[in-house]
């Protein structure tokens, strides 16, 4: 029942068929009308389709589809309104994600630059270390034959050291001895000797 009754309402507005001159001297041939929207109808005409806004009906069917000029124009400034919105909301968007990726490529420049300091700061301190650990090294090595020296050079004068620490009236000649002889093993044996030798006494 509610099917027919819904089929009954819509008789009048699918109904209809025939030619349509709208106000502006446009003819559709065999029209017939498929939709009615707020601001037009829509029809399948002998040419193909079409929507005609009501504004360009003739008064007859202005009068059928009850045209309202103001509800037709509240209706077109909500559709453009929304498109403004739906507008606003797109560049809105487009700002925010070039505002985002400046952002994004302004932290990646900064980290690359902390990065670099970074990378140039260990460079430099690893420089400074292998500086400093061959500087102690140099330092250990002159120490280390500073000492041979000092140790090999109280070895090879140990005859003249005994010798002018038990008082030998002959130290001097013991020192030439160990000065000139003292590297063949021979001359320093015998300036050692001499040195340990006891000091004849005076008559």
């Amino acid at each position: 029942m509610k099917k027919v009754v819904l089929i009954l309402l819509l008789l009048p507005i699918i109904a209809f068929a025939g030619d349509i001159t709208t106000r502006d001297g446009i003819i559709y041939k065999k029209t017939e009308v498929t939709a009615v929207e707020n601001d037009g109808i829509r029809i399948s005409h002998a040419d193909g389709v079409a929507k005609i806004p009501f504004e360009k009906l003739p008064a007859d069917l202005q009068q059928k589809y009850h045209y309202d000029p103001a509800k037709v124009a509240a209706y077109r400034k909500s559709i453009a309104d929304a498109k403004q919105a739906a507008d606003r909301k797109v560049a809105d968007d487009a700002r925010a994600r070039e505002l985002a990726e400046r952002q994004a490529a302004e932290s990646k420049h900064q980290a690359e630059l902390l990065q670099a300091e970074k990378a140039k700061a260990d460079r430099e301190f690893a420089e400074h270390m292998a500086q400093q650990k061959a500087s102690q090294e140099k330092t250990k090595a002159f120490l280390m034959i500073a000492g041979a020296i000092a140790v090999g050079g109280f070895l090879y004068f140990a005859p003249t050291i005994v010798a002018g620490s038990r008082g030998k009236n002959n130290t001097g000649a013991i020192f030439i001895l160990n000065l000139f002889l003292g590297w063949c093993l021979i001359g320093w044996v015998v300036a050692l000797v001499w040195a340990f030798t006891k000091d004849r006494e005076a008559a």
